[in-house]
């Protein structure tokens, strides 16, 4: 057994241990740096964030802050008629002012003028002056006209061909036979209309919708026996003598002397809520009629691009009709076409059509 001596404890000396100061003053100095260390990261990190969040912001709001160029959806069909459109497109007119351009070719009229009041485009380039006064019988509304296309005998658009080996010199020899025509109910009731006119309906006559690439081919194959066609057909035909034209302008020979043959038109519910840039498009288009009429030869060069001519010299050759926008548009002559298609019973009643105005 051990025995303490508890007065012996209480005695001993107290060993609390001694750290001299020196070192304690580089103990406190290591300390502080290191604690202003850990904050200095600290402070960076979070700098670092807070310049991030700020980088981010100012992106998102430069972006909002600057709008994208609108995009305006065309429609259109590849005919001399549409000139207006190639030569904006060629001279860049809708970059120029800000627009983005998304075009649709259509094959026919009918379904060009549709897209137009489903509004699946916004701008019809082209359409037949039948197609709009048809839809305009219920649809007027969701669409304006801005500009009128028109054709007489000598600046056409349509052509009656024939084989060059048919034998068929005159109008009244195609009664009872096969008549191929551009696609779309227009131009195949204004044929049916020039071949009654000329003694060249019978019981066994045959309208045939035919897209023009294949119109030639068609008079060459024996697949009709004529062709009602409307320009750059009738010119390539003619200067290739890959057919014999049988009447040059029938359609305006004998049906509308002074033919309103097509239109320009906006989507209303596009050009009301789009007011600027419907004004900018009207304008692009005022442009580019001043153009075709101070540099036609120009003009025509477009048409290489966008419809079946290949060479220049057929391009300088095609008829191309006239085209009036604003007071100069030709009202009349949509009332003389309604009125005809009213006479033959083709339409119902006469429409009334919306027209566009820039003011």
């Amino acid at each position: 057994m051990i025995l303490i001596d508890e007065n012996r404890w209480q005695n001993l000396p107290n060993h609390k241990m001694n750290i001299p100061r020196t070192l304690q003053s580089k103990i406190n100095v290591l300390l502080f740096s290191v604690v202003l260390r850990i904050l200095s990261l600290q402070s960076l990190c979070i700098m670092r964030i807070f310049i991030g969040i700020i980088f981010c912001i100012s992106v998102l709001f430069s972006s909002c802050s600057k709008p994208s160029n609108p995009k305006v959806r065309i429609g259109y069909l590849g005919v001399t008629s549409n000139l207006p459109l190639f030569v904006a497109l060629e001279q860049k007119m809708f970059e120029q002012n800000g627009i983005e351009v998304e075009l649709k070719k259509f094959e026919s009229s009918n379904l060009l003028g549709q897209a137009l009041v489903d509004g699946q485009i916004d701008v019809d380039a082209g359409t037949s002056s039948f197609v709009g006064l048809a839809l305009a019988q219920t649809s007027a509304s969701k669409m304006k006209i801005f500009l009128s296309i028109v054709a007489s005998e000598k600046n056409h658009m349509s052509s009656l061909l024939v084989s060059p080996t048919s034998g068929i010199d005159s109008v009244s020899q195609l009664k009872n036979k096969t008549i191929g025509c551009f696609p779309g109910a227009a131009i195949k009731t204004f044929t049916t209309l020039y071949l009654k006119k000329n003694n060249a309906w019978g019981e066994q006559s045959r309208l045939v919708e035919m897209p023009p690439p294949l119109q030639l081919q068609a008079l060459e194959s024996g697949g009709a026996d004529a062709i009602m066609c409307l320009e750059p057909i009738g010119t390539i035909a003619k200067v290739t003598k890959k057919a014999k034209v049988l009447q040059q302008g029938a359609i305006e020979k004998d049906i509308f002397p002074q033919w309103v043959g097509g239109y320009y038109s906006f989507n209303a519910k596009f050009a009301d809520e789009n007011p600027e840039v419907a004004q900018k498009l009207y304008s692009i288009f005022e442009e580019s009629l001043k153009n075709i009429g101070n540099d036609i030869v120009g003009a025509k060069k477009t048409l290489l691009k966008y419809t079946p001519i290949q060479k220049e010299g057929l391009a300088q050759a095609v008829s191309v009709p006239k085209f009036f926008m604003g007071s100069n548009i030709d009202k009349n002559g949509f009332t003389i076409v309604a009125d005809t298609l009213v006479q033959y019973q083709v339409l119902k009643k006469k429409p009334i059509l919306e027209w566009y105005s820039k003011d």
